[in-house]
């Protein structure tokens, strides 16, 4: 920037200074009232002592933070003054994820299951065993039954190609 540019802009600043000292310093009340009405000053208006309370009444009859404007259907229960809030239901139990990794043996046979909670790597189990919630129903040659409190889980080996 050079210094002409920089000369001409300090004096529109200085100009643009000057005409708001003036348009201020002529101003009376009249003329700011009416300006407050083009919209171009807010003048606030001073508080009557009553309005905080008709603001107050205006809040709660007029139940201004609802869409329909209008009391809720279910009223809030109170527990020695304080609103009482039912907690939330508790998150649904993740189903566990149980793997077959091999059938060992023959009547009676064994599997290797991999995935029961609490239970690192892979467990051998028999028909008839209870690891944790789980049941072993049956064991086949191809497939294991284990039955938990909330489902049934049919295991079977993945067949190659």
């Amino acid at each position: 920037m050079n210094a002409r540019h920089e000369t001409m802009i300090w004096l529109a600043a200085l100009a643009c200074a000057a005409f708001a000292a003036r348009r201020m310093s002529g101003a009376d009340e009249t003329t700011v009232r009416s300006m407050s009405a083009s919209g171009s000053v807010a003048v606030p208006t001073p508080m009557e002592e009553d309005s905080l309370e008709a603001l107050e009444s205006t809040v709660a009859d007029g139940n201004v933070f609802r869409l329909a404007r209008r009391p809720a259907a279910v009223a809030f229960a109170l527990r020695d003054g304080r609103p009482m809030m039912s907690a939330p239901p508790p998150p649904p139990v993740p189903k566990v994820a149980l793997t077959l990794k091999a059938i060992i043996g023959g009547p009676p046979w064994e599997g290797v299951i991999e995935g029961f909670p609490g239970h690192d790597g892979a467990t051998v189990v028999r028909s008839g065993d209870k690891i944790d919630r789980f049941d072993v129903r049956t064991i086949d040659r191809d497939i294991v039954v284990i039955q938990s409190p909330d489902s049934t889980y049919r295991l079977s080996l993945k067949r190659q190609w």
